[in-house]
């Protein structure tokens, strides 16, 4: 049983360094993981790293993510997070 059993948190920056490995380790301990960021696939930017990759890693160790791409830099992407 995990401490953050039932809970939800987003996590931004998500698709890579510090955001991907809070996303990992919040998942570890129960959380559904909103992983949010503006890179989905790998290779877009040419940075490694993505969403997608993120949630996969999430899934196969059995915890729950799910991947949302937007920009919080803009007041749209806030709103739609």
């Amino acid at each position: 049983m995990g401490k953050l059993d039932g809970k939800t948190a987003i996590v931004t920056g998500a698709s890579r360094g510090i955001g991907a490995q809070i996303a990992t380790v919040l998942a570890g301990e129960g959380a559904r993981v909103i992983a949010a960021a503006r890179t989905l696939k790998e290779g877009d930017p040419p940075l490694e790293g993505s969403l997608e990759t993120t949630v996969a890693g999430i899934v196969a160790a059995g915890g729950d993510a799910t991947a949302f791409p937007c920009d919080i830099s803009t007041p749209e992407g806030c709103e739609s997070l």
